[in-house]
């Protein structure tokens, strides 16, 4: 239980139910309790009724950058928020579109999913309405991940 949620382990992670709707995480709350997520980025993630994800197809990993994208982005669209896809570079996949920090404004803020070797642990930033989100493998960009939501959904308060 955390903050009143019961977690179920099941198959694909652990489940809970969060607003009457059941849902499936990766990891529990209190393992990804460690990821900060900045003060403007987390009044970004409350208030904006747009966001737009996106990563570099061609980074190491991508296949675990597209499918949290399309993990976010069934999560976090609903009612009061519109969430869109893009590439940081679409030649290959010209049907979504090529977006990246640099088109990040305030009612279009960005979240770009970015794997550099040379990065300790998980970082995440904030910068000109673009959140991004830095890890040294992909995989570990699933905790991250978490982290977003349970913090978009209430469910963790900082």
């Amino acid at each position: 239980t955390y903050n009143g949620l019961k977690f179920i382990r099941v198959q694909d992670g652990w489940q809970a139910k969060v607003d009457n709707k059941k849902m499936v995480f990766y990891y529990l709350p209190t393992q990804v309790e460690d990821i900060i997520i900045p003060k403007e980025a987390q009044q970004l993630l409350l208030n904006s009724p747009v966001l737009v994800i996106t990563y570099n197809p061609n980074a190491r990993g991508a296949q675990d950058l597209g499918q949290i994208q399309y993990y976010l982005e069934q999560v976090l669209s609903g009612p009061k928020r519109f969430v869109a896809r893009g590439l940081t570079n679409n030649t290959q996949y010209t049907s979504l579109q090529q977006i990246t920090c640099e088109n990040a404004t305030q009612t279009f803020p960005i979240l770009f999913f970015n794997v550099n070797s040379t990065t300790n642990g998980t970082q995440t930033t904030f910068k000109n309405n673009c959140i991004t989100i830095t890890a040294s493998r992909s995989d570990t960009l699933y905790k991250a991940t978490d982290r977003l939501i349970y913090f978009t959904l209430g469910v963790m308060k900082e």
